[in-house]
């Protein structure tokens, strides 16, 4: 087995085991009333990730509607997440790709 394919099942599992965590954990544990939240606490008020926690434990157990009622932006942060993690396993470099994509256009323009 290549060696990038062995970091690839390694990092796989490793996401596999924290997210079948993160899903059994009842749902007690995050409910509580306080937070640890430094704008909440000087200000009062909830910040943008405020209920992200909450919102993502229930994205994966597929309560949407409750995931959106803790934070509105939580469905496009899980998929943000999402993606970051598929191109951490595979370790793509956005940066890369687009000066990949570059050069070909570049030297296809040349021709």
């Amino acid at each position: 087995m290549k060696k990038t394919h062995r970091k690839i099942i390694i990092k796989i599992l490793f996401l596999f085991s924290l997210t079948l965590l993160f899903y059994f954990l009842p749902m007690e544990d995050f409910a509580n009333e306080h937070t640890i939240c430094l704008y909440k606490l000087t200000t009062g008020h909830e910040c943008l990730a405020c209920g992200t926690t909450r919102a993502f434990h229930n994205i994966l157990h597929l309560n949407f509607q409750k995931a959106v009622s803790y934070n509105r932006l939580s469905p496009f942060t899980f998929v943000g997440v999402g993606f970051a993690l598929v191109a951490w396993i595979f370790d793509f470099n956005l940066y890369r790709f687009y000066r990949k994509m570059r050069e070909r256009k570049k030297s296809s323009s040349s021709t």
